[in-house]
């Protein structure tokens, strides 16, 4: 992991030095790298981002403790499933996950001036789409507030995200845009996946 590819994620997620010392963000640094938990705060005492006192304050700390709080609580059926926390950070970027993970979709949504985000295409690609609600700030007229969605799918599949924050009745009249590539097949077993089809059309 070196630093250069931890520096440009971290400045992706505005995320400093301080955030170190926070599980769940050294939780959502490992998911991005695609390693373990425990070997993200590792190598985080190796490139001397962190001492010694906050890494055992951060072992402490198991990552099913750190999803069970991401989910208010919610036991995942799947122990090895991750849970991922979007944000519109993640626009234009792409992840790699497994197939029952579940991802916190968080977006600013400007519902008092009508604006909404449109999640048919989450329907469309097959998730699973439930309320998630979290703390919302305070709506005034006009201002926007934290949508958050809860979202699954519970079967391998790939594709590119597009949702858009519009006017139910004015679909042209579009001021937010979240655009995301995924990859939900999880860990690969055996033969590297791109190189199956070749096989098969041998």
């Amino acid at each position: 992991m070196p630093k250069s590819l931890l520096r440009r994620i971290m400045e992706r997620y505005r995320w400093n030095a301080g955030d170190l010392g926070d599980p769940r963000a050294v939780y959502q640094l490992s998911l991005r790298v695609g390693v373990s938990y425990q070997a993200m705060c590792v190598s985080l005492i190796r490139h001397k981002w962190i001492d010694q006192q906050t890494l055992d304050r951060l072992m402490k700390t198991s990552p099913k403790t750190i999803k069970a709080h991401l989910l208010d609580g919610v036991v995942l059926e799947d122990p090895w499933a991750d849970v991922w926390s979007l944000s519109e950070a993640d626009h234009d970027g792409e992840i790699e996950a497994g197939p029952n993970d579940i991802f916190l979709l968080k977006l600013r949504e400007h519902g008092g001036s009508g604006y909404l985000w449109n999640a048919d295409d989450l329907v469309r690609l097959g998730f699973i789409v439930e309320r998630h609600e979290g703390p919302l700030a305070v709506e005034t007229v006009g201002s926007a507030l934290t949508r958050c969605w809860k979202i699954s799918a519970d079967f391998p599949s790939e594709g590119y995200l597009n949702l858009e924050e519009r006017r139910p009745w004015q679909a042209d009249d579009v001021i937010g845009q979240f655009n995301l590539a995924y990859s939900l097949w999880g860990k690969e077993a055996g033969i590297p996946r791109f190189q199956r089809p070749l096989l098969r059309a041998a």
